[in-house]
């Protein structure tokens, strides 16, 4: 499988629902799901020229040769359900924090903080590996 990386720039906010609305409150997915990333770039075909019987169009769109990923912040990923981090002191050490662990990972049966041995809390966000840090909404840039 080979795999092509591509940088979206919004022009505008976006708000991508992650679910039905409850009375004038919305939330936004702080992703771009991988059917919004092929349904735009289908679109973006088409309105250069493409037409949709097009034996590209059908293979790129329309079969499942052509898988498309969330898009995510600054290429962070979403973290694990299973991350977890020290309840008073948590995130990753680049960030201050006493470090992040994964509790499914084998040999990892952790319930203490290692550094000051309270306890562990579930931690979220997305990681950035080209930093080793936590990526927040609020950050992205």
């Amino acid at each position: 499988m080979v795999s092509t990386g591509i940088r979206i720039m919004t022009k505008s906010p976006l708000l991508l629902s992650a679910g039905p609305s409850v009375h004038n409150l919305m939330e936004t997915l702080e992703f771009i799901p991988g059917n919004t990333v092929r349904g735009m770039l289908a679109q973006r075909f088409l309105s250069i020229g493409g037409k949709a019987d097009d034996p590209v169009f059908r293979r790129l769109f329309l079969s499942s040769e052509v898988r498309y990923g969330f898009a995510y912040i600054n290429g962070a990923f979403t973290l694990p359900l299973s991350a977890r981090s020290c309840k008073y002191e948590g995130g990753f050490t680049q960030d201050g924090g006493h470090g992040v662990t994964d509790i499914l990972i084998p040999g990892i049966e952790d319930k203490q903080c290692r550094t000051c041995d309270r306890p562990l809390d579930y931690y979220e966000g997305f990681y950035d590996p080209a930093t080793e840090q936590n990526k927040k909404y609020a950050n992205a840039s």
